[in-house]
C-alpha cells in the first residue's frame, strides 16, 4: 500500500502502478513512463528519461501556476 494524495492504494504490481500513474498524473504521464520502463537501449534511455524530466517540469510548471492564481 503506498499514500497518494491522503488517499491509500494498493500496488502489487506493474499495471497497478500505471493504473496510480495514470489516475494522479494522466494518460500522457503515465505513456511516458511506460516507454522508458520498456525500454533496453542506453541511448533511448537516456532520451526517454530527459523527455520524462522536461514533462515533469511542465507538470510542476502548472502546478505552481494553479497555485498562485488570484481568485
Amino acid at each position: 500500500m503506498i499514500l497518494i494524495n491522503g488517499i491509500w492504494e494498493q500496488v502489487k504490481s506493474y499495471e497497478d502502478c500505471m493504473r496510480v500513474i495514470e489516475e494522479n498524473l494522466g494518460k500522457e504521464f503515465s505513456n511516458k513512463f511506460r516507454d522508458i520502463t520498456e525500454v533496453t537501449d542506453k541511448a533511448a534511455v537516456t532520451t526517454a528519461k530527459d523527455e520524462l524530466r522536461a514533462l515533469i517540469g511542465d507538470l510542476e510548471s502548472v502546478a505552481w501556476t494553479l497555485e498562485n492564481i488570484e481568485t
